[in-house]
């Protein structure tokens, strides 16, 4: 069996990209599969989802939620968190995703193999529910507490200090802290997000309060005047796995 990397060298003389059903393999993930140095890191990875139309709960989890858990597993990836969308601060309809879920692989590589695979095309490429996927390198499979806030920002070229910092500050002295702060490996064409930040509460409701009282409010907006698009959304912890 050919080696990943003779994979990704052969799509990518063939067509610099790979566009199959909709699926896109970006930049991101070829970088991932072909730099040795990093291949064998650990990697978190945080999958957005949503259905559409009239599907329910029932037809997320049985047509996504398990097939995708199951693949993961037999790379040796792990679940350690699924959370559901309470309420989206910033951003547009198209950023209301309803689940999120977040898994930790011990090699960057065997999310390649995940993520190229057929089964993985199947179950992403299902019409009736769509996904954003995420992730960084990540040397701990840590569980995020039962509330998040999820912060994902395009930044201003304009801007060269951090915009959230001031919004960031105001943690000090509350229940919340700041668990995630990286730069997104982004896996879909239709995303441009550069940097996602997660803070942890002990629940949604704390989470919430957080993000509503005024000086985190007026924090926040200045916050977004600097940034060329931010998504805020606060998500509680999933019964389900």
């Amino acid at each position: 069996m050919k080696s990943l990397g003779l994979i990704f060298v052969a799509l990518i003389g063939a067509a610099g990209v790979l566009s199959i059903a909709g699926w896109w393999i970006g930049p991101q993930l070829v970088q991932i599969a072909l730099l040795d140095e990093r291949r064998d890191q650990p990697y978190l990875l945080l999958d957005f989802v949503k259905t559409s139309g009239e599907q329910d709960e029932a037809y997320l989890l049985s047509h996504y939620q398990q097939p995708l858990t199951g693949l993961i597993a037999s790379e040796g990836g792990v679940p350690v968190g699924a959370y559901t969308l309470v309420q989206l601060f910033e951003g547009t309809r198209a950023d209301e995703w309803s689940h999120l879920n977040n898994f930790h692989l011990s090699r960057a590589q065997d999310l390649a193999q995940v993520m190229t695979s057929s089964p993985y095309r199947i179950i992403a490429g299902n019409g009736r529910v769509e996904n954003f996927t995420l992730g960084h390198f990540s040397a701990q499979a840590v569980r995020w507490r039962a509330g998040l806030v999820i912060w994902l920002v395009r930044a201003s070229e304009h801007v060269a200090v951090d915009n959230l910092a001031p919004v960031l500050a105001t943690l000090e002295g509350t229940s919340g802290r700041l668990v995630w702060d990286k730069a997104a490996h982004i896996y879909h064409r239709e995303q441009d997000w550069d940097r996602l930040v997660v803070l942890d509460f002990p629940s949604a409701e704390d989470a919430l309060n957080w993000m509503r009282d005024p000086e985190v409010a007026t924090a926040r907006v200045i916050a977004g005047a600097k940034a060329r698009r931010s998504m805020v959304a606060v998500y509680g912890r999933a019964d389900r796995r």
